[in-house]
């Protein structure tokens, strides 16, 4: 028999059956649940049989939707009339809302390692696929690294399908698409690509699309893994993805013209196209009356600028420029660092690495474990540090300063790459002051500036003219008053209100 033959099903149903035996190594694997059965068609007896994974199935559905409805096919259905006995069992006896055929054996494998039913029956060339799928999961919960205090309090979970229910509660548009995409070789996975037709831009959402079906890899487990595939400088330090754990942030973005990406089995979506702008922004920005928004977003401005710069002009200013330092702060610098034995540098660097070092442990250890480390760690060990005189008292409010401004940060995974360009800035400043300091900021920023988010750059121009100002962007509007969507995001439709959305203003008037 051909390779191409082995791979069809077969009409006899032993065939079909010792070739899913086959397959599926049912001799070794527990979980492979093969059931075989009988209906009545015609005043005959049909065999068949069905198969299916240990616990991604509802077994209710199939014994209430499959094996009793066959069982009363046994009852009198003479007056029942059916071109074949195919048609009988899909009109007659099976009940399910998803169902699709298919002859091709890879097909049918892979359907049912990803929580389908398969029925096989005599005399038929083709196999019945069932979605039933039953997972144990998470329900819809509260965000974990996007907790706010205004807003929805909704995050999403590992299940695909409740995800994208999440997104169209808010989103109530027919023209919101939601495209799947199989990623994955061995182990195959599902992704979906969320926009907006006639918002998003074509050409973004084609480039997303093309880069996900060119991924040849085993398997892709969650939108993070799946990110890194499809960004464009691997090594940059700046994420070109912004992930999200809220639908509502979710529905915002895809009403500003971006793309969605999310997997199956990860509680994080993907936003394309992003900026550093996005930095700024927290989950609860827009539900923030524009004053209190303001002031919020100054402060936040002022802790990123503090954890990124803080450690590194303090080196400098130690090591190269002290003489600019007021006479009575310089002496007591001086005096507190007398018995201390190692240079500034040394002791900074090791007091961010221990700060690290405590992050780590607080997020890894039990729940009822994690204030004694910070207890034991931030305050105990660092104490008895000063009094040792192993670490000078300024480094220590230096560094527990920063590490409270990192926090302000609205998106955790951010602070990773600015967490690694504050330690090359510590270096650049120990070894010229306050000149390499500023060389290592210019890097920075032509680094920053060539890096793309799918054809976006990450660094836009900070003022084009009236319409295109990222001030604005940065500084959230009054939501009467956001008449343009972002100009980065390339959207065909780039007005989001007329200029007079509160048209109750005339009505008062008159």
């Amino acid at each position: 028999m051909s390779s191409k033959n082995n791979q069809l099903v077969h009409k006899n149903i032993d065939d079909n059956l010792n070739a899913i035996n086959i397959r599926l190594f049912s001799d070794l694997s527990y979980d492979v649940i093969i059931r075989e059965f009988k209906f009545r068609y015609n005043k005959k007896d049909v065999k068949a049989f069905l198969v299916f994974f240990e616990g991604m199935i509802n077994k209710d559905f199939v014994n209430q939707n499959i094996l009793f409805r066959a069982n009363s096919t046994f009852q009198s259905n003479d007056n029942i009339k059916y071109e074949s006995v195919a048609d009988f069992f899909e009109n007659f006896v099976i009940s399910n809302y998803s169902l699709e055929k298919s002859q091709n054996f890879k097909k049918i494998i892979d359907k049912i390692c990803s929580n389908n039913c398969a029925i096989f029956i005599d005399g038929y060339d083709q196999c019945f696929l069932c979605d039933m799928a039953q997972h144990e999961h998470r329900a819809v919960g509260t965000p974990t690294f996007e907790s706010s205090v205004k807003g929805t309090q909704e995050a999403f979970n590992e299940v695909l399908n409740t995800n994208t229910a999440l997104i169209r509660k808010y989103v109530k548009d027919s023209n919101l698409i939601i495209e799947q995409i199989n990623i994955g070789k061995r182990a195959s996975n599902t992704c979906t690509v969320m926009y907006i037709k006639g918002l998003t831009n074509p050409k973004i959402v084609k480039k997303i699309k093309n880069r996900i079906s060119n991924i040849d890899t085993d398997i892709i487990i969650t939108t993070d893994n799946l990110s890194q595939f499809i960004e464009t400088n691997t090594f940059s330090i700046i994420p070109q993805i912004m992930p999200t754990e809220k639908p509502d942030r979710v529905a915002s973005f895809l009403m500003q013209g971006r793309c969605v990406i999310l997997t199956n089995n990860s509680p994080i979506a993907g936003v394309i196209p992003s900026t550093v702008v996005d930095w700024f922004h927290s989950g609860e920005d827009g539900y923030l009356r524009a004053p209190f928004n303001f002031i919020l977003k100054l402060i936040r401005i002022a802790a990123i600028l503090t954890a990124l710069f803080l450690p590194a002009l303090y080196i400098a200013t130690v090591t190269y420029h002290i003489d600019i330092l007021p006479t009575n702060i310089a002496m007591m610098l001086a005096a507190s660092r007398e018995a201390v034995p190692i240079p500034f540098v040394i002791e900074v660097i090791i007091m961010e690495i221990a700060f690290e070092l405590l992050r780590e442990a607080e997020v890894r250890v039990p729940t009822k474990v994690g204030p004694i480390v910070s207890i034991v760690g931030g305050l105990i060990l660092g104490q008895l540090a000063v009094e040792a005189n192993i670490i000078c008292s300024f480094t220590m409010i230096i560094v527990g300063f920063t590490g409270i401004c990192m926090y302000a940060l609205p998106n955790y995974y951010s602070s990773y790459g600015l967490r690694s360009i504050r330690y090359i800035l510590i270096i650049l400043s120990f070894i010229n002051g306050y000149l390499a300091l500023s060389f290592g900021v210019l890097l920075f920023m032509v680094i920053l500036s060539d890096t793309f988010s799918i054809g976006t750059r990450l660094l836009p121009n900070f003022y084009i003219d009236k319409d295109r100002n990222i001030i604005q962007q940065i500084f959230t509007e009054p939501v009467w008053s956001r008449e343009k969507r972002p100009y980065y995001t390339k959207a065909s439709d780039k007005t989001s209100q007329p200029n007079i959305s509160r048209r109750w203003l005339f009505n008062e008037k008159k």
